[in-house]
């Protein structure tokens, strides 16, 4: 059965689907809140009206750590990004780290070490990502594919080109053992790219 709502759309409907549909897009793509509301008040794309419900939206929104982690990922996993993304995402994995602190739950590794190496700061996530290493080879454990990744291609970054090669070696082996993840294989393809590049 399908039902069909024949009710004319008003103006006050219509500006209010208009306003909604411009802060679930601020809400997806930034979730920050203080630049969610700079982005609705720069908007040049909406009315005033439009502008004002909006921001009542925003003004209501309180930031999910998932949200923001999963937002810094969708951009931070892939190698290339709109003028600003990287940084954004950045601010994006801090932002969801800090409210984790808070909860005493940390999802947002994954996306805070990528936006790192995405924004330069090579000598600092090396440090990480070595530690970790070290961690998971105490413990026995596998090491988790897109770590090994990014930590491949910071070491080539950092000229550590004989230590990029056999971390690479590694993930290779290791995503052997584990099922299909697309970003894995991504980041694979990117950091073989990068390292195994002919001069």
């Amino acid at each position: 059965m399908k039902v069909w709502d024949a009710t004319p759309v008003s103006v006050e409907s219509n500006m209010e689907a208009q306003a909604l549909c411009c802060f679930r897009f601020a809400a997806e793509t930034i979730g920050l809140k203080d630049e969610m509301l700079r982005h609705i008040s720069g908007d040049p794309t909406i009315s005033e009206p439009v502008r004002q419900r909006a921001l009542a939206f925003a003004n209501d929104y309180r930031e999910s750590p998932a949200q923001l982690n999963e937002a810094s990922w969708a951009v931070a996993r892939g190698s290339w990004a709109r003028p600003g993304g990287y940084a954004l995402a950045l601010r994006q994995a801090e932002a969801a780290r800090r409210h984790e602190h808070r909860i005493g739950f940390l999802p947002s590794t994954r996306s805070l070490r990528a936006a790192q190496y995405r924004n330069g700061q090579y000598a600092e996530l090396l440090e990480i990502l070595t530690l970790s290493e070290k961690r998971n080879t105490a413990r026995g454990r596998l090491s988790y594919p897109p770590d090994l990744a990014l930590l491949a291609m910071t070491q080539f970054r950092l000229g550590q080109k004989a230590e990029a090669t056999a971390t690479l070696g590694r993930l290779r082996e290791g995503m052997k053992k584990l099922p299909f993840d697309r970003d894995a294989e991504e980041l694979l393809k990117e950091a073989e790219s990068l390292v195994e590049a002919k001069k």
